[in-house]
């Protein structure tokens, strides 16, 4: 099994990220996409981030129903 993993803040999750995705498996390039929300973006230093709780279940919200997406937690 081919996994990608898609690491980001995803703050917000949108249809880019989503359309990337599923890009990805529409070609078989993978069997799996995996995001991972990370803590902090590391070139955006003075921006404010929603919390990773939040940011995660957005990307929850945004991949249900979606064969092949999937969120990791490393919490």
């Amino acid at each position: 099994m081919k996994i990608a993993l898609f690491g980001g803040t995803f703050d917000p999750v949108h249809l880019g990220h989503l359309n990337a995705a599923k890009e990805v498996l529409r070609q078989k390039l993978v069997d799996e996409v995996c995001f991972i929300p990370v803590y902090w973006h590391a070139f955006k230093e003075n921006f404010a981030i929603t919390g990773l709780k939040h940011r995660k279940e957005m990307v929850e919200l945004g991949i249900e129903g979606k064969p092949g997406l999937k969120v990791l937690d490393f919490n």
